[in-house]
């Protein structure tokens, strides 16, 4: 049984954590998403053309 998926935007495979970037970033910089709360947001990525799989928040530091 394969674990291989697809991207519906570029039709890239997901084969293994290679083909998926991670970005981690806080908003305590940002003051219209830190609702005076710093958070730490993260984003999961297509590495071929960039489109957002998922992501979610943290509380932050």
């Amino acid at each position: 049984m394969s674990t291989t998926q697809r991207f519906s935007e570029c039709d890239a495979r997901i084969a293994s954590t290679a083909d998926v970037e991670f970005v981690e970033w806080e908003t305590a910089d940002i003051d219209a998403l830190s609702f005076k709360a710093p958070k730490i947001m993260y984003l999961a990525a297509c590495t071929n053309c960039e489109a957002a799989i998922g992501g979610g928040v943290a509380a932050g530091k």
